[in-house]
């Protein structure tokens, strides 16, 4: 019997996570998968912990395999192979750094933190720098542009390896390009990979 990828498209509340749980006893339970082979991945912790408690449940004692979340991963390998320490500052920090340097450059007029924050995410997840400057851009993405640098600027000045959601997500993309030795070693490690969200 081949084992074989599969997407499941479904509504809140209408059981992709019970899907995935039983699929990960199956694996280990038909198909003798080590827990160690197996890695199940969801957007929050509280997610991932509702994983964890099911699956315990269904597995008894078994040792657990790997659920955490896109951002704790990311963290995990940029700490075990990146090039510098990790020290990660939440949204609340975040904001604080934005709304400091908006004050400092009396740019509130022009700048909203929600719609920068909506206007850096999108660029950050799509790996595209927010820096970049290009043609007949209007004064508000002009002024994104410069606060999005005066943010990095800000986070280096704090120190190395000073990362936001954001950065964990960017910083692994570009560990993982840089190193086909890692992402072999990884490929080996986790052989199932199962996430819980569609958007993920």
């Amino acid at each position: 019997s081949i084992i074989r990828n599969v997407l499941l498209v479904a509504g809140a509340g209408s059981g992709k996570t019970r899907v995935i749980v039983h699929r990960i006893a199956y694996l280990m339970k038909h198909f003798k998968v080590a827990p160690r082979n197996i890695l199940a991945l969801t957007f929050t912790k509280k997610a991932a912990l509702e994983m964890k408690t099911r699956t315990m449940s269904l597995l008894g004692s078994k040792k657990p395999v790997k659920m955490t979340t896109f951002h704790s991963l990311s963290a995990d390998l940029l700490r075990a192979f990146g090039p510098t320490p990790v020290e990660v500052i939440d949204e609340n920090d975040k904001n604080k750094i934005l709304r400091m340097l908006i004050k400092e450059k009396d740019a509130g007029e022009v700048i909203k933190l929600k719609e920068f924050n909506k206007w850096l995410n999108y660029h950050r997840s799509k790996c595209i720098d927010p820096e970049e400057r290009l043609q007949n851009e209007s004064e508000t993405v002009s002024a994104y542009r410069d606060l999005a640098k005066s943010y990095r600027l800000a986070k280096e000045k704090i120190g190395q390896g000073v990362f936001d959601f954001d950065d964990l997500l960017e910083k692994v993309v570009t560990l993982l390009e840089s190193n086909p030795r890692l992402v072999t070693t990884i490929h080996n490690r986790w052989r199932y990979i199962l996430v819980d969200e569609y958007q993920d």
